[in-house]
This record gives C-alpha cells, sequence and structure tokens, in this order.
C-alpha cells in the first residue's frame, strides 16, 4: 500500500488571507483537523491545524473581529468550559445580553458564571440584571480590586454550589 492510495485527493484548502473564523468553519464543515494553506499561485505554504486555531484564540495579543463568533465557536470545540465569562454589555457586533442569552440557550453552557461590565447605569438594565440570579454585573469605572472580588466571589458560589 502506498501513500497515494489513502490520502484525500481533493483537499480543502484554505488561502492566508482567509479569517480565522473561516478556517473554523471550514475545519467544522468539512470534519477535518488540518487544513493547506496555499498562495495565490496555488502553492503549498503552510497546514494550519485546529491546535493552531485554539492557541490563537487564546493569545492576548490578537485584535479580533467579531471575537463573539469566534468564542462562540471555541466553546462549542473545546471540552473544558471557562470557570466565568466577564463581557461588556454595550459592544459593536453582539451586545452582552445577545451573548448571554445565546449562552443560555445551550444547556451545557447555562452553569458558566457571567459578569456584565456596564456603564448603562439605566434602571431598566440593572433591574433586568438583578431579576436574574445567573446574571452579576459591574459598574464602570471600576477598580482592579473590585474586578478581583467580583470574579473570586463568583467562582467561590461556583464552587459551593
Amino acid at each position: 500500500m502506498n501513500v497515494f492510495d489513502i490520502m484525500t485527493h481533493k483537499p480543502v484548502t484554505i488561502r492566508p488571507e482567509n479569517t480565522l473564523r473561516e478556517a473554523l468553519e471550514t475545519l467544522e464543515t468539512v470534519g477535518c483537523h488540518h487544513l493547506p494553506v496555499l498562495s495565490k499561485a496555488r502553492h503549498l505554504i503552510g497546514i494550519l491545524s485546529d491546535r493552531d486555531c485554539r492557541t490563537a484564540l487564546n493569545s492576548p495579543y490578537i485584535v479580533r473581529e467579531n471575537w463573539q463568533d469566534e468564542a462562540l465557536q471555541t466553546l462549542r470545540f473545546t471540552d473544558r468550559l471557562p470557570s466565568l465569562i466577564v463581557s461588556d454589555i454595550v459592544m459593536q457586533e453582539m451586545d452582552g445580553r445577545t451573548l448571554w442569552n445565546v449562552l443560555q440557550s445551550e444547556p451545557t453552557w447555562r452553569s458558566i458564571p457571567f459578569l456584565f461590565i456596564t456603564g448603562a447605569y439605566q434602571i431598566p438594565e440593572i433591574a433586568t440584571a438583578l431579576n436574574s440570579s445567573q446574571e452579576h454585573f459591574l459598574l464602570k469605572p471600576f477598580t482592579a480590586e473590585e474586578l478581583l472580588f467580583m470574579t473570586k466571589h463568583l467562582l467561590l458560589q461556583v464552587q459551593v454550589g
């Protein structure tokens, strides 16, 4: 038996200018763990792995467009859930309330503690947050100590159950 006999003869490829989101969608759609990266001249210039994508998503140095979508994709691909999610309420692509609702729609994700950071001092927004036992919020501006306190408090609540 030769490699030719068992290899994929028409592999799905990706280009270097594709976004991380497109790469993740392709990996999920095709059901593979690696994508050949081809230049405009269709020469192989690299291999992108699902591990590369996960590493990039966790990198503090990457500025992401549509990061909420990428974060949700990461949650779908991982077996390990985050201990806590911190999100601003007001964001460009998907507001924090919508992100929270998406997370609540998945039974596996409902148990993840969620902390809203908000500068929205409107009574309806605060009342909505207070009406849910799973939502917590921190008003801007806040100190590092306040954020650390809230984070520890939420994580302890999860441990206690």
